[in-house]
């Protein structure tokens, strides 16, 4: 696994997967958070292989918290599907 991990999540998901990952234990320090008014999103660094996986339980738990790459993704998909249907 490569680390650090950056974690892009939408602005409006901010509060909710902060107060989430720190119930479950992962401390967030300010300094890995960052904000990008630009795209309304906000980024999450993180550096332990244990720390990976609370984001990712956060994320999975939480069908209100979008990763961004994940919506990517999926849209990336279901566009190459309509052309190979085509």
């Amino acid at each position: 696994m490569n680390l650090p991990k950056i974690y892009n999540i939408k602005m409006e998901d901010k509060a909710a997967f902060i107060n989430k990952a720190e119930k479950m234990g992962f401390q967030i320090d300010s300094f890995d958070i960052k904000d990008n008014k630009i795209t309304n999103t906000f980024s999450i660094t993180v550096y332990t292989p244990q720390d990976v996986e609370v984001v990712k339980a956060v994320l999975k738990s939480s069908p209100d918290i979008n990763d961004i790459k994940e919506v990517i993704k999926r849209v990336i998909q279901e566009e190459i599907q309509k052309h190979l249907e085509n």
